[in-house]
């Protein structure tokens, strides 16, 4: 995509808060659609939850407007070389054009010594083809919230091949 560029983003200012917060609910409006839930605990985030966040965001930009984020953050129940991706969202007027890979080869690129894993619905089919494109492996699936969204769990060894298509 023409003039599209990601850069690590300070979430702790409040304007790239509301920025990130603003693709998040419409990101995660638009899944709750795909994967038929009404209540959706992603859009229950506030921007001052973004705020303050452990996480690293890296956000995808045109034209200086955030159109895209992923947020990273130490797994706190894994081996000290994993990363947790918590988020990836795109605008979904931005959709199909290579934003979500983008974002997740940028982190994939800044951290090649560390192993990922991340947990989408298992109706997100789109986030899953994106995944499995960069080399994530399907693990343990459960049903979470209170319209038993089943979810499944994907990991990434560091160094596996994958990305960059």
């Amino acid at each position: 995509m023409a003039g599209l560029t990601i850069e690590t983003v300070d979430h702790r200012s409040a304007d790239v808060a509301r920025s990130i917060h603003a693709v998040w609910v419409a990101a995660y409006a638009l899944e709750a659609k795909w994967i038929g839930v009404r209540r959706f605990e992603p859009l229950e985030r506030t921007a001052e939850s973004i705020r303050s966040s452990p996480e690293e965001f890296f956000a995808a930009f045109i034209d200086g407007t955030i159109i895209g984020a992923i947020g990273v953050e130490r797994a706190s129940d894994a081996p000290r070389n994993t990363l947790h991706i918590g988020s990836l969202v795109v605008m979904p007027t931005h959709l199909r054009r290579g934003v979500g890979r983008r974002l997740l080869q940028a982190v994939i690129d800044t951290y090649p010594a560390h192993d990922l894993t991340v947990s989408t619905a298992v109706r997100n089919t789109a986030a899953l083809a994106l995944y499995a494109k960069h080399g994530f492996v399907q693990g343990a699936h459960r049903i979470v919230g209170a319209e038993r969204i089943e979810v499944v769990s994907l990991s990434r060894a560091a160094g596996q091949p994958g990305g960059r298509g």
